[in-house]
């Protein structure tokens, strides 16, 4: 990675699950072995009472559990940046206190620059911000201030647009980095690549070839220790309104008309403003929900959602949700673009699918199923295109055969995680992977209306769907009836 500005980073939230699992463990990715490359010095923001030296003992351990190990020589370069402040985030004084501590490393030598990571429930962010603003620790009189914050951006709307308010009279918009890690991997950045950078496919990436397009972000987890956060928040605002959301643009958007960073941005928002709004009385039409039930998961017998620990009582939550789109421009009109996502589904599988329209000529009679490029996200990134090929032993009949690019086959580099990325990212300044004010209202002016179907008489029901399936029926009727199918998420031969 090129270099980055020095800075300190204070996270709100240290003691949490978001700062053990990737926060943290991203920084110390950063950190050199010997700590040559350590250009930023890091402040965990908490609740619980502890010593400064209690504080990196628990960071160790996070770091040192982890499934991809961190050479211990960098653990230890990283955990001497390391320090503490105890104290609600809400509270003037321990925003007093966070100051004290910044100017105390300042004058011990270290950047002025400051990097604030809200890694905390989206409920508590909005009196991080305005406690930021009131101690003027987001002035830019020594170096930048700048601000990270995680989805969601508001739970619906009205709550969006009264975020970025607050955010407008608090900070300015170049300051504020809203994170969406799903953009920060390589391999949905490269879905621009792909179609950018080659002319085999740019000139078919619109309606005149392709027919419909599926993009699937499918779990085998359950909620696990996230039930209080997902029961209020449902499989349509934690997946499809910021992730899939994310897919579709690069996916669907124009190409950029320069390399800046607003370009991109700027795409973005005007391939969201043209997606067809789908109004509350025709949900049931456009989408399908459902949630799981008990069963066996990667060869585990599990508990349905509503027996997970920390699910209400009668909650109508789903784990699963598909929506049926349309972009209304002169490149995708009358192409529908298929978004699901759920939990407890029987693949782990995040990718995207466009299935091109059967060839024109009748030279060779019926081909088959139609070509597919299908770009892989997890697991097992690459691309694979399907199309049709003379089989050798025969004079007219045809094969769907594959061409498959790996890139775990074609490149010894191991692409650096997204949060790792995305942090460096926000150290530089460059925002064209964060989400923009009106892109954040945009998408969820595309799902409200579909939160507002869900509540009344036109809501497609709440279906049920067994642990370690498909997912609900209605699912796949919602294609069926226009004469396509999902990609199976079991192939044939990994059924037993």
């Amino acid at each position: 990675m090129e270099p980055s500005d020095a800075c300190t980073i204070v996270v709100f939230g240290a003691t949490g699950d978001l700062a053990a699992k990737k926060i943290f463990p991203a920084l110390a990715q950063l950190t050199g072995q010997d700590g040559s490359d350590t250009r930023f010095d890091v402040v965990g923001v908490g609740r619980t009472k502890q010593e400064e030296k209690a504080f990196r003992a628990k960071v160790q351990g996070w770091l040192e559990a982890l499934k991809e190990k961190i050479p211990a020589k960098r653990i230890a370069s990283f955990l001497e940046r390391v320090g503490y402040v105890q104290g609600d985030p809400s509270k003037p004084e321990t925003h007093r206190a966070i100051a004290e501590r910044l100017d105390a490393l300042v004058a011990d030598g270290a950047s002025p620059n400051r990097l604030f990571y809200a890694a905390t429930p989206a409920e508590v962010f909005p009196e991080i911000l305005r406690q930021l603003a009131a101690s003027h620790l987001l002035d830019e009189t020594r170096g930048w201030s700048r601000l990270v914050i995680e989805k969601p951006f508001g739970l619906d709307l009205a709550s969006a647009r009264e975020l970025n308010a607050l955010i407008g009279t608090s900070a300015k918009e170049s300051q504020i980095f809203r994170i969406d890690h799903f953009i920060g991997k390589s391999t949905v950045q490269n879905i621009l690549f792909l179609r950018f950078a080659n002319r085999l496919f740019e000139p078919v990436w619109d309606s005149r070839s392709i027919d419909w397009v599926e993009i699937t972000a499918a779990e085998t987890l359950g909620v696990g220790t996230r039930a209080g956060f997902y029961d209020a928040t449902g499989a349509l605002r934690d997946m499809v309104q910021n992730h899939l959301m994310q897919l579709l643009c690069v996916t669907a958007m124009e190409v950029p008309a320069g390399a800046s960073p607003e370009e991109l941005r700027d795409r973005k928002v005007e391939l969201l403003r043209a997606v067809r709004p789908i109004a509350p009385a025709d949900v049931a039409a456009h989408t399908a929900r459902g949630r799981y039930t008990a069963g066996q998961s990667e060869g585990k017998a599990v508990n349905g959602y509503t027996e997970e620990e920390g699910v209400k009582d009668g909650s109508t939550t789903e784990t699963f949700a598909a929506v049926q789109l349309f972009v209304d421009n002169d490149r995708w009109r009358d192409v529908p673009f298929y978004l699901r996502s759920g939990k407890r589904l029987a693949s782990k599988l995040t990718e995207l699918r466009l299935h091109l329209k059967p060839a024109s000529t009748p030279l060779f009679g019926e081909t088959g199923r139609p070509n597919t490029l299908t770009v892989r996200i997890a697991p097992d990134e690459g691309i694979t295109v399907c199309f049709s090929a003379k089989r050798p032993d025969s004079e007219t009949e045809t094969e769907i055969v594959s061409l498959d690019f790996s890139y775990a086959r074609q490149f010894d580099a191991v692409a650096p995680d997204s949060y790792e990325s995305l942090l460096v990212d926000v150290m530089r300044g460059q925002p064209h992977l964060f989400t923009r004010h009106d892109e954040a209202e945009l998408a969820w002016g595309i799902i409200t209306p579909i939160l507002e179907g869900w509540k009344g008489a036109s809501a497609p029901p709440l279906e049920s769907y067994e642990a370690g399936s498909e997912g609900p029926a209605g699912a796949a009727a919602l294609l069926s009836r226009d004469g396509h199918a999902w990609r199976h998420l079991v192939r044939p031969a990994d059924k037993k």
